[in-house]
């Protein structure tokens, strides 16, 4: 198993960067989402495009998406 348990997504959910803290994926995230040009603030440990979720795998997930932001 992976030592880099947090993941950045496409809408595709493809896996596009792994990260082995939340931290640094929620920067990355961020970053990814202001190179977007979207309006939309981007607050820690409350996104609206980039959110938390458990994984098939039992890890954490971020999931980009421009949609919004979707809790499940």
């Amino acid at each position: 198993m992976t030592q880099q348990l947090f993941a950045i997504r496409n809408e595709k959910r493809r896996t596009i960067e792994r990260f082995p803290t939340y931290a640094e994926a929620e920067r990355a995230a961020s970053r990814r989402c202001r190179s977007l040009r979207v309006s939309v603030p981007v607050y820690r440990n409350r996104t609206h495009l980039a959110t938390v979720y458990p994984g098939a795998d039992k890890g954490l997930l971020v999931f980009l998406t421009t949609a919004g932001s979707r809790i499940i």
